[in-house]
């Protein structure tokens, strides 16, 4: 029932290559998004696409049996994806990033679920819980790329870079953290706090606090 703990790139794009946040950091570049832009690449605000929206066990591959070594009865590798056109912009003497776009996606091939649990409401929402912690995570990690600023792009990159990094462990915690407070969604009265704090952060826009 867990959040996978397999790693995967949040971005496929040569112009930035980042990490999701389950993942080991990995080289941060800026080929060919180095430049000043302006325009539509310079203006608006950050976009995060399919998020918040409910999953379907059609993006879970349907199992007979448990993998070997798993203990669980679903497992969804939840993935946030950056839109290659990415560029860097002057604003007022620094740079900073332009405008982006992040995807939250649902890797089928390393998502699965146990065909006869399919039924189980209880453990879908869990699953649930986990795609929306990462939204909520990545939800504030744009805001804090938006809100970078530099003297050069090696330190704008250096900026990203750590604030990348943070994400990672800030999500692999929360993730973590919710499997061990809800037992990977078996204790109901947990399950249900974890639910009605996930969904407050949601529609209220502000931060996930811990329930509890």
């Amino acid at each position: 029932m867990g959040y996978s703990r397999t790693p995967g790139p949040l971005s496929e794009a040569p112009s930035i290559d980042w990490a999701s946040p389950a993942a080991p950091v990995t080289g941060l570049g800026l080929p060919g998004a180095v430049g000043m832009k302006g325009g539509d690449a310079c203006s608006g605000t950050p976009r995060l696409k399919n998020w918040p929206r409910a999953i379907s066990w059609d993006e879970f591959r349907d199992l007979e049996e448990r993998p070997e070594g798993e203990d669980e009865d679903a497992q969804i590798d939840a993935q946030a994806i950056l839109d290659p056109s990415v560029n860097i912009c002057s604003d007022s003497g620094k740079l900073r990033l332009g405008m982006f776009t992040v995807k939250l996606t649902v890797f089928k091939e390393n998502s699965w679920v146990i065909r006869t649990k399919k039924s189980d409401d209880d453990l879908k929402s869990h699953e649930q819980g986990h795609y929306d912690l990462l939204g909520l995570d990545t939800r504030v990690l744009m805001k804090r790329l938006s809100a970078l600023r530099a003297d050069t792009g090696d330190e704008l990159q250096r900026l990203v870079s750590e604030e990348i990094e943070a994400s990672q462990s800030r999500a692999q915690a929360l993730s973590d953290l919710y499997d061990a407070k809800t037992g990977h969604g078996l204790k109901a009265t947990e399950q249900a706090a974890w639910k009605a704090a996930i969904q407050l952060a949601i529609d209220t826009g502000k931060d996930f606090q811990v329930p509890g």
